[in-house]
């Protein structure tokens, strides 16, 4: 058994704002002692964990993540010296990162999600101001579209999926023939 936690963790910086769109996705058998550890250099950006999971075979689920964001995957590249392939990836569209880790996810047996804004308001070491900054931090890595159609909620889990389900109710409601749109220049996802 390889039980343990894999992260999602984004660089953030002295103000509370993520730098680009980066995101390291590792694992440890310890995730806040992990966290601590990749942060004691004191640079002046930090490293935030975002999303855990608490896992039975931490490697595996580690290693199916990275394969599934092999084409964001950082590769430093340097003349005088070796490449590096990194563990961190340059996802900018928060939607596709969330999508396909919850795909992974669901479809991996013995994974739960540890809820890291009730981990953040129950450490007694941290004052109550940085708290309410990680957690506002934290908050905007999902980003998420809310509609309501007929008084009823059809928000889905990504913003995509939710303009697509609306999409098709005014369609549905309004008549598909009465659509003004070209087939062939409609982006395929």
């Amino acid at each position: 058994m390889d039980k343990g936690f894999v992260y999602i963790a984004r660089l953030i910086d002295y103000n509370g704002n993520f730098l680009g769109s980066f995101h390291k996705i590792g694992k440890s058998k310890q995730y806040k002692i992990r966290e601590t550890q990749l942060n004691s250099t004191h640079l002046p950006v930090d490293i935030l964990f975002v999303r855990v999971f608490e896992t039975d075979n931490q490697t595996s689920l580690e290693q199916i993540l990275h394969i599934c964001f092999e084409d964001y995957r950082i590769q430093k590249k340097y003349e005088d010296r070796r490449n590096i392939t990194t563990e961190w990836f340059d996802v900018d569209d928060i939607d596709v990162l969330n999508h396909r880790i919850d795909r992974v996810v669901k479809n991996f047996s013995g994974v739960t999600e540890i809820n890291v804004i009730n981990k953040i308001n129950s450490d007694t070491n941290t004052s109550i101001e940085d708290k309410e900054e990680l957690v506002s931090s934290i908050k905007k890595t999902k980003t998420r579209l809310i509609l309501k159609y007929n008084n009823e909620d059809i928000s889905q889990d990504i913003a995509s999926d939710t303009f697509v389900l609306g999409f098709m109710k005014i369609a549905e409601q309004i008549g598909w023939e009465k659509l003004d749109y070209d087939e062939d220049n409609i982006n395929k996802v």
